[in-house]
């Protein structure tokens, strides 16, 4: 494909991604009651942020990463308008820990990216963010009456053994390793692994 036909497919992109966004505060705007302009800007500035990372990851570099941030940002910020434009009836004190829920929804849908099954370095902290999003849903709603503090104090072993099996899961496989640390730093980790090889 041409420069020429690139950029206009970009264009084309840009737009309809822009023109999805304006139709969303639309939606909002008649759905609920107008709230002060200060208090759009960070829902609206999430959307963006998400949208922008969309537009990049169509349009240039494909990689899981690059998904999350835009699955992520973009459902937080319309999480975060729903919120403030009225039409979820709680308030975001009762609330917040669904962003951390969207989250780990976000890292499980792109480590599903690459067209596999299971993906330790996605699946694993998807899954830990989506116990911990619900255990504090749980506390903000008042469903659970046990102090926090209590809670966390006695939970303390338990997160420690997780971490640590965790750790063990990914040395032995190495690869799900070098998937998510920056690519420098892998390609420094597997010339050490030639060197040894070859000695």
């Amino acid at each position: 494909m041409s420069k020429k036909n690139m950029n206009f497919m970009n264009l084309i992109l840009a737009v309809g991604l822009g023109l999805i966004f304006l139709g969303f505060v639309l939606i909002l705007c008649f759905a609920g009651s107008l709230p002060p302009f200060s208090s759009l800007i960070l829902p609206d500035g999430l959307f963006i942020a998400g949208f922008a990372n969309l537009y990049y990851f169509l349009a240039f570099k494909k990689s899981p990463f690059r998904l999350f941030l835009s699955i992520s940002l973009s459902m937080c910020g319309v999480f975060a308008s729903l919120l403030v434009y009225g039409v979820l009836p709680l308030s975001i004190k009762e609330l917040w820990p669904l962003f951390i829920i969207i989250t780990s929804a976000a890292l499980f849908v792109s480590g599903r990216y690459n067209g596999g099954s299971f993906a330790i370095s996605y699946d694993f902290p998807a899954v830990a963010l989506f116990i911990l999003g619900g255990l504090y849903l749980l506390f903000s709603l008042g469903i659970i009456k046990v102090p926090f503090k209590t809670l966390a104090l006695m939970s303390c072993p338990i997160v420690l053994i997780a971490a640590g099996l965790f750790l063990i899961i990914l040395f032995l496989r190495r690869k799900a390793l070098l998937e998510i640390l920056p690519e420098e730093i892998s390609d420094a980790f597997n010339k050490d692994e030639e060197d040894e090889d070859c000695e």
